[in-house]
């Protein structure tokens, strides 16, 4: 299994949710870690807690579905640290909502931050990971993509469509050395139900932390190694799978 000490770890989304404790979990492995993030104040607080663990962080501000914007955000990880070994595209956003109720602006928001926004980010990161010939590329999905379930129908499109973004892209740069991986969480007690609240179910929802541990794993494959896809359920979400 591969060390992760002095692997330099991009996580977008890493103030908030799944996206910051993938953050923590790669801080305890001795990696150095930036994350970025659009609002200043959860930013702040996220780099002090990795602070807590270790010197190696960097906090960006960013949007990531403004191209300018995130490579601006590539720049500074690479001055600071000068590679980037490993980029997590989890930045997204859930809005639920029939086809009727997603007015065309929604739509545009959602796909600019759960697609076009990982297509920037990623587009922004490979050029020096194939000039090294490796590197690792995560991408946070949704089970919901597996599923199409009702009044999800803009978000199980941009997760669907990431998912088609992935394939082709995994195709493109394995001959350069890089890995490409999907997770797809199923119902995860994360911040991107904040401003529309969690759905009322009586279950046992998975924990950022788990997610975390996933997306580990997977970066610690041995370089022969690949595991295309990782869909992580509850036990209650199984049988509609």
């Amino acid at each position: 299994m591969k060390d992760m000490l002095n692997q330099v770890v991009f996580i977008t989304g890493g103030s908030r949710g799944i996206g910051k404790a993938i953050a923590l979990r790669f801080a305890r492995a001795g990696a150095k870690v930036a994350i970025c993030g659009r609002k200043p104040e959860s930013l702040r607080e996220a780099e002090q807690e990795l602070r807590a663990i270790t010197p190696n962080v960097l906090a960006v501000t960013a949007d990531i579905a403004d191209g300018t914007s995130i490579r601006n955000a590539v720049a500074d990880i690479q001055d600071q640290w000068g590679t980037i070994d490993i980029l997590v595209n989890n930045a997204g956003i859930y809005r639920p909502g029939s086809v009727l109720d997603t007015s065309p602006e929604e739509w545009d928001r959602q796909f600019a931050i759960n697609l076009k926004g990982p297509f920037l980010t990623t587009q922004a990161v490979i050029p020096q990971m194939m000039e090294r010939r490796r590197g690792t590329i995560i991408f946070i999905s949704s089970a919901i993509a597996l599923i199409s379930p009702p009044d999800n129908s803009c978000y199980t499109a941009t997760k669907r469509g990431l998912e088609g973004f992935v394939g082709c892209i995994a195709q493109e740069l394995c001959e350069y050395g890089i890995k490409v991986h999907v997770v797809r969480p199923g119902f995860t007690d994360t911040s991107i139900f904040d401003e529309i609240g969690k759905p009322p179910l009586e279950i046992d929802w998975i924990d950022p932390a788990e997610i975390a541990a996933a997306v580990e794993f997977l970066c610690r494959l041995p370089e022969h190694a690949q595991v295309p896809e990782l869909t992580y359920l509850t036990t209650f979400q199984r049988k509609s799978y």
